[in-house]
């Protein structure tokens, strides 16, 4: 038994295999071990290699017309890093500004010399090598590493590169069908972005971890003794988006509002008619309004109108739509989703999990997929129904790495393979089902309804209601809870419910039931890991196959951010503290995700040949080192904004005239927004001072303009605005005072004091709540995995 492949060597494109013997290296231990399997109708012969973890498979095949012997290993992941000359090791010894332009070397990992030994054994007896590696960008990098060391072994090798997207017998035969040469510019794209983000991190990173310990800042440890404030070009930006909405959010100043609400009864069903001017910050307008409809009482039906809807199923499914969907259904981090995916791929159940494609290829064989799929215990009557006539080709959207189609199943899953991925991971079956629900959705028709919109008038306002009927639920039958007759499905992942409105006629009157509606406007939400990788895609910080991991550095390894509440993501003290530091510097593109944007731009030029990579490392190099310098004569802002949230106050060491957090105002600065009153202590005059805080967020005092006295009122900081009013207390006879509190931050039991007017020195109500918002502020508090810092932090 010779398994056989194609002839061809893809049309000239890639040379003719050489000699009877042909090296085979995927990116993986478990992608060899599969592909080996599905070519040998699992006949494959195995052997120990060099290396413990990467075994050696034999088998015989025919290659475009050639009777070979398959051998097949694997490396894992890179074999080769960046590193800098010896000499820059130790960070005391080394200006950090030296890293961006001292000598770096690829070379073999310690750890993977052994991977390398075993394919420059292998590589000895062969005369042509297949590379099997994944086909992204990434995958082409690697791909050129194990060309150059096999072929320090054997420079004689013929090399050809194989594109595949699953580990199935179809795919690996189309892959040998349709050899290539390797895409070299992809690889020193590759390259470009290593050696940028190992200049910049190692940089950056020095120069945060040196000021900082150097001023004596009290920073966080890690779980091993060290101190390390890690820079990192995509980790930055993406800690910079949590930043920024927890400034958004401490920046909004709650509005009221006022909407008229109405509603009808009839034959016990009730319709809510929502007001067409929605809502409305002008209270007298909004209730003179309110005043009219109450006083008409009657409502006029001015049309009813009937129209089918449409609900359309998903695109075919890519990386970043199957952790959006994942992590907002099961509440699983999008590098766990990851992780799971790629488990799933190398056990040969789903297609390559990292692709930004979101349409099948014109000849993908849908036949084959369903055909799995009809024997699936719990969805085969779906699959059965789509292969019996409700089948529809997927549109798709409008994405293509031209690398891997969308993300679909490969294989059945039998009840033997579902004990095992449960024994693997509580999610593993949840994530593979996902799949299969997915794929099935997309090859389905839409959901249909009739949507009714009911049309009235009251007193010259105009209100509708919406009714939805549900006539076909079609892709909703998998996708949603399952049909209504069953079985019933779980987790939903979209749905559509029925809203039945009574019925009304064009021209007749009713009594509707009115209601004088107060609201205010509320803060954001903080983000989402599901709103955080949208951002990233948008921005282009990092790739499908890296956000994840950014996602996980920044929230675990780091330190800089943690979850709170249902799964959002808030900044701690330290990454907070970074991202102003370096803003106050300056150099806030080094956060906003413009710089990075621009970089990955210029990866992908050089990726498609427009960009000569050298050229571009160097005006990277060069911008960078502009920012550099600049942080490195503000250093003192760096330890002064830093030392001001983890040590409560004044960095040692750090800049004095620099403000620290919840600092008052000094004399000299600050707006002053109005007279309040004689100082009590000194004779001099008590102001109401504004001075800009974080993101330009205000910090308000009353203070006596004389240089030296003590007399002070600082309000808290949940304050957003503030005003001195013509009206004068009736004790100390000073100006009374407006101020507007986020609502957000206020303490238990003072929701009431949103807006507030009054004597900031005679009023107990003040001076209560006063005490309730310092007694509720926030300690300074470290990451959840780290521990104070010892007296002698650790260096380098």
């Amino acid at each position: 038994g010779i398994a056989r492949g194609g002839g061809g060597g893809g049309g000239g494109m890639a040379p003719r295999i050489a000699g009877d013997r042909v090296l085979n290296v995927a990116e993986k231990p478990s992608v060899a071990r599969e592909i080996s399997r599905v070519l040998s109708n699992g006949h494959a012969r195995s052997r120990e290699g060099v290396s413990r973890f990467n075994k050696v498979w034999e088998f015989p095949y025919v290659v475009q017309g050639r009777q070979v012997t398959m051998v097949f290993t694997s490396v894992i992941g890179h074999l080769s890093n960046f590193e800098f000359e010896p000499g820059v090791a130790r960070w005391n010894d080394v200006d950090p500004k030296d890293l961006f332009h001292c000598r770096v070397t690829k070379t073999v990992a310690n750890d993977k010399v052994d991977v390398a030994n075993n394919i420059k054994r292998e590589s000895r007896g062969c005369q042509s090598l297949i590379l099997w590696l994944d086909c992204d960008r990434e995958g082409e990098n690697i791909a050129f590493e194990v060309l150059r060391t096999c072929r320090e072994a054997n420079a004689r090798m013929v090399v050809l590169r194989a594109r595949f997207s699953a580990l199935s017998r179809a795919d690996a035969d189309r892959a040998l069908n349709n050899l290539v040469v390797p895409n070299e510019f992809e690889s020193k794209a590759v390259d470009m972005r290593m050696e940028l983000d190992l200049r910049l991190g190692a940089a950056f990173t020095r120069f945060n971890t040196l000021a900082l310990q150097r001023a004596g800042v009290n920073l966080p440890v890690d779980d091993r003794g060290k101190s390390v404030v890690s820079y990192g070009p995509c980790q930055f930006p993406t800690l910079g988006f949590i930043v920024q909405r927890k400034w958004d959010i401490d920046a909004h100043v709650s509005e009221d509002f006022w909407a008229i609400k109405c509603s009808h009864e009839r034959a016990g069903t009730t319709a809510i008619f929502e007001w067409r001017r929605g809502r409305l910050f002008d209270h007298g307008f909004a209730k003179n309004l309110f005043d009219m409809c109450t006083r008409a009482n009657i409502a006029t039906v001015i049309d009813v109108d009937g129209q089918e809807s449409k609900r359309w199923p998903p695109h075919p499914l890519n990386t970043l739509e199957m952790q959006k969907r994942l992590n907002r259904v099961l509440r699983i981090s999008p590098e766990q989703i990851m992780k799971i995916a790629e488990d799933l791929y190398n056990d040969g159940f789903i297609s390559y999990p990292r692709t930004e494609t979101d349409k099948f290829p014109d000849n993908f064989d849908y036949d084959g997929t369903l055909a799995d799929m009809a024997q699936h215990a719990q969805f085969g009557f779906y699959a059965n129904g789509l292969i019996n006539g409700r089948f529809r080709r997927p549109p798709g959207g409008g994405k293509d790495d031209k690398a891997h189609p969308p993300i679909y199943p490969t294989k059945l899953a039998d009840d033997a393979a579902y004990a095992k991925m449960r024994s693997k991971n509580v999610n593993m079956s949840k994530v593979y089902e996902f799949v299969c629900r997915h794929f099935l959705a997309t090859c389905s028709h839409p959901a249909v309804a009739m949507k009714t919109h009911v049309d009235i008038d009251v007193a010259g306002e105009a209100f509708r209601a919406t009714g939805v009927m549900i006539r076909e639920r079609n892709y909703l039958d998998i996708y949603g809870p399952g049909p209504p007759d069953g079985p019933r499905l779980a987790p939903t992942y979209d749905n559509w419910g029925n809203s039945t409105l009574p019925t009304y006629e064009s021209g007749e009157q009713f009594t509707p039931v009115l209601n004088f509606h107060q609201g205010a406007t509320r803060a954001p939400d903080y983000l989402s890991e599901v709103d955080l990788l949208s951002l990233m895609e948008s921005h282009m910080i990092g790739t499908d196959a890296t956000q994840a991991q950014h996602i996980e550095k920044v929230v675990g390894e780091r330190g800089y951010a943690r979850k709170v509440g249902d799964n959002r993501l808030t900044p701690t003290e330290l990454g907070e503290a970074l991202v102003l530091a370096y803003d106050r510097m300056g150099v806030a593109d080094m956060w906003l995700p413009t710089k990075r944007a621009e970089m990955e731009r210029d990866v992908d030029a050089a990726a498609h040949n427009r960009l000569n990579p050298a050229e571009g490392l160097r005006k990277h190099l060069d911008t960078m080192l502009d920012a550099y310098t600049r942080l490195d004569r503000a250093k003192n802002t760096l330890t002064s904004t830093v030392g001001s949230f983890l040590d409560g106050g004044q960095a040692p060491g750090g800049d004095a005239n620099a403000p620290a957090r919840g600092a008052p105002a000094a004399r000299n600065a600050g707006d002053t927004i109005g007279n309040v009153r004689n100082c009590p202590g000194c004779g001099g005059t008590s102001k109401l001072y504004s001075t800009p805080g974080a993101r330009n967020i205000p910090k308000f005092t009353v203070q006596c303009d004389v240089q030296h006295c003590a007399h002070r009122v600082t309000l808290p900081s949940c304050t957003r605005r503030g005003e001195v009013e013509h009206e004068s207390c009736g004790q100390c006879r000073g100006q009374l005072c407006s101020f507007r509190f986020s609502e957000v931050f206020l303490p238990i039991g003072f929701q009431h004091m949103g807006r507030w007017t009054g004597c900031v020195f005679c009023s107990r109500d003040f001076a209560e709540f006063a005490r309730a918002c310092q007694n509720d502020e926030p300690a300074p508090r470290a990451s959840p995995v780290r521990q104070a810092a010892p007296a002698a932090a650790a260096r380098g």
